[in-house]
């Protein structure tokens, strides 16, 4: 019969006599077991089991029915145990402590003695969820980068090829502003047709150049007007079967006291579409205004026009500007350290309408 040293807290057999590896603590007083088996040992499958008469031979103070005492008390615990077990294999002689009584009906080999085979299923049991949450971790985290994979690629292409794509933005803005048709002057006044962009008053260019011209020289005798007609400007926007025409040829006249017109006529037809008026003080931006309004409508009442500018122009002077319709025309003045003023005809009192 072999002594064996057994942990008094756990039953664990103990190393060198006093260090418990299930507990992990030198044991001082262990349980002292004199026998082959300890309780709940078994056999293990393929191994050679001794007779228990011949496994449990008494032997000194220890009880024939393989009882064991604490070295503490030096009494029997009074525990019964089952009889010892020796087991072998491999040539060398194991002593196990624990029953196959996990309900798998077959026996457990062990590698290593006393270790219970079951701590070692939970074990691999465990390491088997650590595997599995390792997957599952490995999956999220493939998941999670394909979704970026799209925005990180479109952002690493607006970092390497963003000048190309402005540059492309800018040639489509240039191909857009290039969609429109540049028409020559003589292309236009050969084709005879007005423009559809402006409303036209049914007032010839020159005609009215002319008659400004005489309004300025009656009410500044000093003044000569400095007329110059400018180069037209004529272009053509498609948008499906529909056309957007704009021909304009300007009329530019300057007087020496600051104040300026511009005459927009229709290069095609020549009809006056818009009239603006510049000056620097306000008294000779009204009465420059003033001549404007008369020579489009000729057989007005001067002093009548006056008054009725009054209107539009108090509205200027309270808020800094005005833009409103009067009569035939759409106003628009504004005022402060230069004063802007100009006509324009009306949609429905458009000659072609």
């Amino acid at each position: 019969m072999k002594k064996r040293y057994l942990c008094p807290v756990c039953d664990h057999e103990l190393t060198a006599k006093s260090f418990c590896p299930e507990c992990r603590r030198i044991r001082r007083e262990p349980v002292i077991y004199e026998g082959w088996l300890l309780p709940n040992e078994s056999l293990h499958e393929g191994m050679v089991e001794e007779t228990a008469a011949e496994r449990s031979r008494p032997s000194g103070q220890t009880n024939p029915k393989g009882n064991y005492q604490s070295s503490r008390t030096g009494q029997a615990s009074g525990r019964a145990v089952s009889p010892g077990k020796q087991v072998q294999a491999g040539g060398r002689v194991y002593d196990s402590r624990y029953m196959d009584a996990c309900g798998s009906g077959h026996a457990h080999t062990y590698g290593v003695p006393n270790r219970d085979p079951h701590k070692k299923k939970r074990a691999e049991g465990s390491a088997s969820g650590k595997v599995l949450r390792s997957f599952v971790i490995i999956l999220v985290m493939v998941i999670l980068a394909l979704a970026f994979v799209k925005p990180v690629r479109e952002m690493v292409e607006d970092l390497i090829f963003g000048t190309e794509e402005l540059s492309d933005e800018g040639s489509r803005e240039e191909e857009d502003s290039e969609s429109a048709i540049v028409l020559s002057e003589e292309e236009v006044v050969a084709a005879g047709e007005p423009c559809n962009g402006y409303s036209h008053y049914d007032m010839d260019g020159s005609e009215y150049v002319n008659r400004l011209s005489g309004y300025i020289e009656t009410l500044w005798q000093s003044e000569t007007p400095d007329i110059e007609w400018m180069e037209s400007n004529n272009q053509v926007y498609r948008e499906g079967d529909y056309s957007h025409s704009y021909y304009k040829k300007d009329a530019k006249i300057w007087l020496e006291n600051g104040v300026s017109y511009t005459v927009s006529c229709d290069t095609a037809t020549g009809e006056v579409m818009e009239v603006s008026v510049g000056a620097d003080t306000e008294e000779a931006f009204k009465q420059a205004f003033l001549l404007a309004v008369c020579a489009l409508e000729p057989e007005r009442d001067r002093n009548q026009v006056w008054e009725e500018m009054e209107i539009p122009f108090s509205s200027m002077e309270e808020v800094g500007y005005c833009m409103e319709g009067w009569g035939i025309h759409e106003v628009y003045l504004s005022g402060g350290s230069y004063y802007y003023g100009s006509l324009a005809c009306l949609p429905e009192n458009d000659k072609y309408r």
